[in-house]
């Protein structure tokens, strides 16, 4: 429209006119070579934190930072084996990094050993994208001694309602849990000398059942009494008497522990009871969440923990609404009123409309069902995992009401007016545009792989207006003509 143009180019010559800062070339980076001062701290166990401290860091907006080793491990059994490897760093300003330790004791050849690492530590800058393109810079190297603590290794966490790897780092709310274990720097267990393993957990964060501590000849069983820990903090405790590994999977196995607090089963309070269930809790709004838990491990005066934290998704995911609008259909101009005269002396005209147009909005879905990762459509929807009949659900997703009527009269949001010259005519046109909004919808599979699986397309409507002058009567509209965008 002719008026949306004029003031299209005002304000596009407004803002350009204010040191062209839109079109400035950006400022060229001061790739230097990092520093390293500090690694902290020098004893470590698998899960924690560690720092590394120094200097002129490159930051992610221009490249990435990773941690090079290059030395050699020293087991507690005084095998020696060299060792070289990287690890990726986590920028936290351009003096400080991190990462966590693990998954496994990576300088240990098989990962599981306690011992000491001795040799070179650089911090090596790469500019430019992961993918080995750009220049790198490496730190001059700091000596030092690494101690590796007694640990927990984490040997399988995982959703066991599907057919997953022991690892998958993420999975979905409400989900069956097993979980393996092995104590590291501790003595194997027997009958004389166990090991312990301590659960804390918070419920209903974690969803754990109990039942009574007696043989079940089938299992898993439908008891008719379980017990369920309080909300808030709680621990559970299993020993061992053989090797160093504990295996948690109550859908498979029955595994005898001690509770704190006592849990009610039926009338009474038991402290020894068996695990029924263990699971992911509920997910209120968008992903990730963070399921934690923490273990302790004690065995021949010998003491291990770790803080152990699981991702947890819905499986459906709505991502935000972006803004996006996309023109899919542009109608043809439709002339909605009378061809007014200028006469002889000119007149203005303002708009004007005899009958209004009314457009309803629609929601409909697309399908990706070539997807890998088990998501299915049948019988139109996954109305479970998305819940696409849930109107007030995508209006706020969208921020309007998907199933209201647009009506072109409450469109026009201003007064236009445009003069007729003596001796020309004015007429009032209305153009209607289809839209199409999108939102993309995201399927987390239990085994913590996920991907856009579909769209809620959202059909919306748009109205246009004109004042056409000229000499003619009706004069051509500067709306433009009808086209199709696709869709």
């Amino acid at each position: 429209m002719r008026t949306n143009v004029l003031l299209s180019l005002l304000a596009s010559a407004c803002a350009g006119s204010v040191g062209h800062t839109g079109n400035a070339p950006p400022e060229p980076y001061d790739f230097k070579t990092p520093q390293i001062i500090a690694f902290a701290p020098g004893q470590i166990a698998l899960g924690d934190q560690v720092q590394i401290v120094g200097k002129d860091f490159i930051d992610p907006a221009h490249g990435t930072l990773r941690l090079h080793f290059d030395g050699q491990f020293t087991a507690d059994s005084g095998a020696q084996n060299p060792y070289q490897g990287d690890v990726q760093l986590e920028f936290k300003n351009k003096g400080l990094a991190q990462f966590q330790f693990g998954p496994t004791v990576f300088f240990a050849p098989n990962g599981d050993q306690m011992g000491t690492f001795e040799g070179a530590l650089t911090v090596v800058s790469h500019l430019g994208t992961t993918d080995g393109v750009g220049d790198e810079r490496t730190s001059d190297p700091l000596q030092l001694q690494i101690k590796v603590l007694p640990s927990i290794l984490v040997q399988a966490l995982h959703s066991v309602d599907d057919n997953c790897q022991p690892l998958t780092g993420s999975t979905i709310a409400k989900t069956n849990l097993g979980l393996s274990l092995k104590a590291l720097g501790l003595s194997p267990a027997s009958q004389s000398s166990p090991i312990r393993f301590r659960f804390h957990f918070v419920s209903p964060d974690l969803v754990v059942q109990y039942v009574l501590d007696q043989w079940y000849d089938q299992w898993p069983i439908m008891p008719t009494e379980v017990g369920t820990p309080p909300d808030g903090n709680n621990m559970f405790e299993a020993q061992i008497t053989v090797g160093t590994v504990i295996s948690l999977d109550p859908r498979s196995n029955q595994r005898v522990l001690s509770v704190d607090p006592p849990i009610a089963i039926g009338q009474q309070n038991y402290s020894d009871v068996k695990l029924y269930r263990l699971a992911t809790g509920n997910l209120q709004g968008v992903g990730p969440a963070y399921l934690n838990f923490f273990v302790e491990a004690d065995g021949g005066g010998v003491h291990a923990q770790r803080l152990i934290t699981v991702k947890i998704y819905n499986q459906g995911e709505i991502l935000p609404y972006n803004g996006n609008v996309r023109v899919l259909e542009r109608f043809q101009p439709q002339q909605v009123s009378a061809c007014f005269p200028g006469g002889d002396i000119g007149r203005d005209l303002s708009y004007t409309e005899s009958q209004s147009e009314h457009r309803a909005r629609s929601l409909s879905f697309r399908w990706d069902t070539s997807n890998s990762l088990g998501f299915s459509v049948s019988g139109g929807a996954p109305a479970g995992i998305f819940n696409v009949g849930a109107s007030a659900q995508w209006s706020q997703t969208f921020g309007v009401d998907v199933t209201e009527t647009v009506t072109s009269e409450s469109s026009i949001s201003r007064n236009l007016t445009a003069h007729i010259l003596p001796g020309f005519f004015g007429v009032c046109y209305r153009q209607t545009e289809r839209l199409e909004r999108s939102v993309d919808l995201v399927y987390h599979n239990a085994c913590g792989a996920s991907g856009v699986v579909g769209q809620a397309l959202l059909t919306d409507w748009n109205f246009g207006f004109d004042i056409a002058t000229g000499p003619n009567c009706p004069p051509p509209t500067n709306l433009p003509p009808a086209a199709q965008f696709g869709g």
